[in-house]
């Protein structure tokens, strides 16, 4: 992985950073390579004297201790480079996993102007709204996307979970399977099977979806917890 070509500013994409994440929670040495880039971009934003190149590095770096985990110091990175459409995005990435929903569903919004069908945010805003607490305006959203994407893994996972959070349990599962025969590997959707296994006492098929789950990276750290237990 070249992390220089990837994470060029001008041609810098959700897609690159989701790939580079997956890139580095499996391999030593690109997560070496990882570290060094974050080290040197605080070198370089500490020397820099233009405003605008000053900017893309501290967008990268946001974007790079977003990527590993630091969310609060991720944060206040890129707050400086919201007013970007990606720094927007990972600035609401940031704030929904901080728990700060009504600041990550501004930001969702914001990184959704210049493009409002981009599915991707799409799905982030009704995953916040949810973890909001707006369940029937989440799944009143995700439902309009039937038609167009119902044969994308993200959207029936999505609407598993609104189904979810409504009581709707048998349903959820539905879609929850139905987005592992599109893609088996999707781990948040193997996670939710397992779980609901797991509450209904099928403790075999539970175990199977959970070490399902800690084979793929970057390693979901709840299967780790509830295969334990």
């Amino acid at each position: 992985v070249d992390l220089d070509t990837l994470m060029e500013v001008e041609t810098l994409s959700r897609e690159a950073v989701t790939h580079i994440r997956e890139q580095v929670f499996s391999s030593k040495e690109i997560r070496e390579k990882l570290d060094a880039k974050i080290a040197s971009l605080r070198i370089g934003i500490k020397k820099v004297h233009d405003a605008n190149e000053a900017k893309d590095l501290t967008l990268l770096l946001g974007i790079l201790e977003w990527m590993l985990g630091n969310v609060r110091e991720a944060s206040e990175f890129l707050k400086e480079v919201k007013s970007r459409k990606i720094g927007a995005y990972y600035l609401g990435k940031c704030y929904q996993e901080l728990g700060d929903y009504d600041h990550a569903l501004e930001c969702f919004g914001r990184a959704q102007k210049t493009d409002t069908e981009e599915f991707d945010i799409c799905m982030d805003i009704v995953e916040t709204k949810r973890l909001n607490g707006n369940n029937e305006d989440a799944l009143k959203t995700i439902k309009s996307f039937s038609q167009s994407h119902g044969n994308n893994p993200e959207f029936h996972y999505q609407l598993g979970c609104c189904l979810d959070a409504v009581g709707e349990y048998d349903e959820a599962l539905n879609h929850y399977e139905q987005s592992i025969r599109i893609d088996p590997n999707h781990a948040k959707s193997l996670f939710r099977i397992a779980f609901h296994y797991d509450l209904n006492g099928e403790d075999e098929k539970a175990i199977e979806c959970y070490e399902q789950c800690i084979d793929l990276y970057p390693s979901y750290k709840n299967a780790f917890i509830n295969l334990g237990i």
